[in-house]
């Protein structure tokens, strides 16, 4: 494989972009995902979903579809563009990646509906249980109870999945909190490539917002101030992000022992 074939990249697609400030301050959804794997994943490409090439996927290792502020109920543009980007990665059966928005995105375009969730926003760090299917994938998340805390910050809610989707994570907020397509496509409602300084920047632009969705509950607002004032992070929470990024490393090397990959790293 040569140094500068496609194929020992990842593609991120932009789905859209963070807040200008948090972009200008912290950078945007695909430099958190670099951040996230820097020390397992060092070859990159980013577009933006309107720019993608369909006829170009298949020589990637592998597809990220990131998160956006915008809906998932509205249409777009450039929704032929990304059922056809589907189609091939389907076709070669690339492994992919969906996170919040892209989670919404692949569902709907392979039949799943979405909705605005109708008690609100699900912010700020949440828990989310893995069904027996998510607890027995081999390169979701590793949890010996079934039970995650995760970054969360998103108003939609997939509530069918795409045909022939398994169900991997829940919680009441949103039953489908991940999802997998035959192996080698999963989705995740949530944000494992958030810092915590991201997920307080994102608590602090929607504030106002949070304040009114709950009528001002003070025990919920309380409830979210801590989590801004909390320093501790999650390293469960990206698990499904870098697990993503190991069984890539896994096909694109031909590994045929996961932790050899990771004892590589060290």
């Amino acid at each position: 494989m040569g140094e500068n074939d496609n194929h020992s990249k990842i593609l991120i697609i932009l789905t859209g972009s963070t807040y200008s400030d948090i972009r200008q301050n912290m950078g945007d959804f695909d430099s958190w995902i670099k951040q996230r794997c820097y020390d397992l994943w060092d070859k990159w490409d980013t577009i933006k979903i309107e720019e993608s090439k369909p006829d170009e996927i298949e020589n990637y290792a592998g597809v990220i579809f990131t998160g956006s502020h915008n809906t998932v109920t509205k249409e777009y543009p450039y929704l032929s563009r990304a059922e056809h980007l589907l189609d091939k990665i389907v076709d070669k059966e690339i492994p992919t990646f969906g996170i919040c928005f892209g989670h919404q995105l692949i569902n709907k375009l392979f039949g799943g509906k979405i909705v605005r969730s109708p008690v609100g926003m699900e912010i700020g760090v949440v828990d989310i249980q893995l069904t027996l299917e998510g607890m027995a994938d081999p390169w979701f998340i590793n949890s010996n109870t079934g039970k995650i805390k995760v970054y969360s910050c998103h108003d939609d809610i997939v509530i069918d999945p795409g045909v022939n989707f398994v169900q991997l994570a829940w919680n009441n907020f949103s039953i489908y909190q991940a999802t997998s397509y035959q192996g080698f496509i999963k989705t995740v409602q949530f944000h494992p490539e958030f810092y915590k300084p991201v997920l307080a920047a994102y608590i602090r632009k929607n504030i106002d917002k949070l304040k009114n969705q709950y009528n001002q509950s003070l025990h919920t607002v309380q409830s979210i101030s801590k989590t801004i004032d909390n320093k501790r992070e999650l390293p469960m929470s990206e698990d499904a992000l870098i697990n993503f990024i190991k069984y890539v490393k896994k096909l694109n090397y031909q590994e045929t022992d996961l932790d050899n990959i990771v004892r590589q790293q060290n």
